[in-house]
């Protein structure tokens, strides 16, 4: 059988692609009006953090030619231009179909001495948006060169299959006739060492998988013992996946989370199957990347109670804008160019099976890893990093590593270099360095601080604190303040201790003296005050005005309320 190096070679990629026919402003103070004295105040006074500011942290997610490599980057744009869509989603939904066209046995080592530490090519990535996002359409455009290659795979199927059912149907025949003559041969007063040979079963019936929709763990579980190299679980809508977990067992999920957790690591599992005579089910490598589309809505009302959850952390997120569509041709060319990039990574790993390959590290590329670990510590220490968004960061230095093996893999082939004797070099760490934080970054922090922060309770008693502060122009403040102003933790210990730590921890408040000099003491929280940092007044001024109205507009709203409701008691 000749070689082949690129599993989608021959195909007519203008007709493949025709069948996608649908598809914060500074304030700069007067420096002349300020006196000598009120200078060595300032210069002692620490800016407090911007709690009703940006909390994308780096800004909007915007892409850029030079973070994906340019076979992916070329398709992607042009893809996005039919439907209406932004580059970046279609692009990173690219690199979901790079890994699963990644075969089996492919790691790569981080550091350069740490041999146990070994990541595999298993990424999941959420498409956000609102409704009406064209969601489907990057999965559409992502996916399909490995959609191609299951479907050349499988064009002869129905074929293998009947050859299959017919000689297992021949094999049951042999296995009754070997029972009788044994039974027989026992009977006439024989030993099992008289006994004929087991009639040998048929090989069972298996094509390679490259994708996978609608499934349960367990099905998924099979397809993967047949597929060691793994799957993309690829899902129009991420909730509905996941709302599905154990809903053959009545669970709450937990099971079901717990092996895709293990499928996240690539491990090996073994399950017993109670229900049939044949043993365990061994899967080698439960490796399962994911991608779907997933609405903000719909973040903001199932996931925010459970933000904190490893399993979400593992998620990299884009988000999809609805932009006019172009009625355009599809540029066969770049369609080609990356569906041989997919084809030629699928056939280059099924060439290459004497032991696993293990992708390692230049001394460059190592320190850029060791500069994206010490990004995710100093990252954490960060008063904007929220619980959510720091167990996703604490992910970064293994997802960084996975887009390093990623890119890695592309630029091998598309340089005819071996990637296991070949080092990842320093543009390939320096891309997945870019990618992650001035990419990936912003709307992950857009969709754990601002789309899911109804879970922060914390967050959201010391943003309205500090708006009382500003609207009032207050210099002090106490619990006792405090608890008259905000009456739904008025009597809520905990919930005041907690808000207000933020705001010291924020440069916003810092705790008062007594007349005798001493501070107040903590332990007794009721007598707790704090004096106001002078800056937030200067700096938070169109906030302050933002503020009043606001709180006007919400007693005006009351009053209302309470007028209407003696109206109808007067009836």
């Amino acid at each position: 059988m000749k070689e082949q190096t690129n599993l989608l070679d021959g195909i007519d990629y203008e007709a493949a692609l025709n069948d996608d026919v649908e598809r914060a402003e500074s304030i700069e103070l007067d420096q002349d009006k300020k006196t000598v004295a009120e200078e060595r105040i300032k210069s002692r006074i620490v800016e407090p953090f911007d709690i009703f500011g940006d909390h994308t942290i780096t800004g909007a997610q915007t892409a850029t030619r030079d973070m994906f490599p340019w076979a992916i980057w070329d398709y992607a744009e042009d893809a996005a231009k039919r439907p209406g869509l932004n580059t970046g989603p279609i692009a990173a939904g690219c690199l979901i179909a790079v890994a699963g066209a990644i075969r089996e046995g492919w790691r790569i080592q981080p550091k350069i001495n740490d041999t146990e530490w070994l990541e595999p090519p298993v990424l999941w990535f959420g498409i956000t948006g609102s409704s009406g996002a064209k969601k489907s359409s990057v999965l559409t455009a992502a996916m399909k060169p490995l959609k191609l290659i299951e479907k050349e795979m499988t064009k002869d199927i129905e074929e293998d299959q009947k050859i299959y059912l017919e000689e297992k149907a021949k094999h049951n025949e042999l296995m009754k006739a070997w029972r009788k003559e044994c039974a027989q041969i026992l009977k006439d007063g024989g030993s099992k060492d008289d006994l004929p040979p087991l009639p040998v079963a048929p090989k069972p019936f298996n094509y390679q998988r490259y994708i996978v929709q609608d499934t349960t763990t367990e099905a998924l579980l099979r397809v993967c013992a047949d597929n060691p190299a793994g799957v993309v679980q690829e899902r129009d809508e991420l909730t509905e996946w996941i709302a599905s977990f154990d809903a053959y067992s009545a669970g709450s999920g937990g099971r079901d989370r717990a092996v895709y957790l293990g499928a996240w690591n690539s491990s090996s599992v073994t399950k017993d199957r109670a229900s049939d005579d044949k043993g365990p089910l061994v899967v080698s490598n439960f490796g399962v990347s994911i991608v779907g589309g997933i609405q903000d809505d719909i973040i903001e009302k199932d996931f925010s109670k459970s933000k904190h959850d490893g399993f979400l952390a593992r998620f990299l997120f884009a988000k999809a804008e609805i932009l006019k569509g172009q009625d355009c041709a599809p540029n066969a060319e770049k369609a080609k160019t990356y569906f041989d990039l997919i084809g030629k990574i699928a056939a280059l790993n099924v060439l290459s099976s004497k032991g696993p390959g293990i992708v390692k590290m230049s001394p460059e590329a190592a320190a850029i890893r060791e500069d994206i670990e010490a990004l995710s510590i100093a990252l954490n220490e960060h008063p904007s990093i929220k619980k959510g968004l720091s167990d996703h960061i604490n992910k970064w230095p293994g997802i960084f590593s996975r887009l390093c093996l990623i890119f890695h893999m592309i630029k091998c082939v598309d340089k005819n270099k071996d990637p296991k004797t070949t080092l990842v070099q320093e543009d390939t760490a320096k891309r997945a360095y870019d990618l992650l934080t001035k990419y990936f970054l912003p709307e992950a922090a857009r969709i754990y601080n601002d789309v899911m922060k109804g879970g922060d309770e914390q967050e959201q008693h010391a943003r309205w604190i500090a708006g009382h502060i500003i609207a009032h122009k207050m210099e002090k403040i106490s619990v006792y303040e405090i608890r008259r102003a905000f009456k739904s933790i008025a009597s809520d210990d905990w919930a005041l201790k907690k808000a207000t730590a933020s705001l010291e921890l924020m440069a916003w408040i810092t705790p008062d003296k007594k007349k005798d000099g001493k501070e107040y003491d903590r332990s007794d929280f009721s007598k707790m005050k704090w004096r106001i940092n002078p800056r937030v007044h200067i700096m938070f001024k169109d906030q302050a005005i933002k503020e009043e109205e606001r709180r006007r507009k919400a007693v005006e709203k009351i009053q209302s309320g309470s007028d209407a409701l003696n109206k109808l008691k007067s009836f």
